[in-house]
C-alpha cells in the first residue's frame, strides 16, 4: 500500500513538473498587439493570454529580453508576446509587470 501511495505521488510530481512549456506557467503567457509604448509601460490590446480589451504591462531593470530583442523594438502595431509576474491590478486597464520578453514581431498573429 505505501508503495502504491509513493508511486502515485512521484507519477504525479513528474506530471507537474513537465506540464509548463519552456516559457514557464502558461497562464502568464501574454500576446497581444501594441498600441502605445512609454519609458515604463507598454499598453497591449490582447490576442490571447488575457480577457481584458486592454493591458497595461509595466517594464523595469528586471525585464529581460530574449536574445536578439531590445527594448527599441518595442513599438507601436507590432506584435508582442511576453510573460508576466501572474499579479494583476484591479485598476482600468489591468496592469501586469513583463519579466521576459519573448517576441516583437511586425506581422499580427
Amino acid at each position: 500500500m505505501k508503495k502504491t501511495i509513493m508511486y502515485a505521488v512521484v507519477v504525479l510530481l513528474f506530471a507537474g513538473l513537465f506540464s509548463y512549456s519552456k516559457f514557464g506557467n502558461p497562464a502568464n503567457y501574454v500576446t497581444g498587439k501594441i498600441l502605445e509604448v512609454e519609458e515604463e509601460f507598454v499598453l497591449v490590446e490582447p490576442i490571447c493570454g488575457f480577457q481584458d480589451e486592454t493591458l497595461r504591462v509595466n517594464v523595469g531593470e528586471e525585464t529581460k529580453y530574449d536574445e536578439g530583442i531590445t527594448k527599441e523594438d518595442i513599438q507601436v502595431n507590432k506584435t508582442i508576446s511576453f510573460i508576466h509576474t501572474g499579479k494583476v491590478t484591479r485598476s482600468i486597464p489591468p496592469q501586469v509587470f513583463a519579466i521576459r520578453i519573448i517576441s516583437v514581431e511586425d506581422e499580427e498573429i
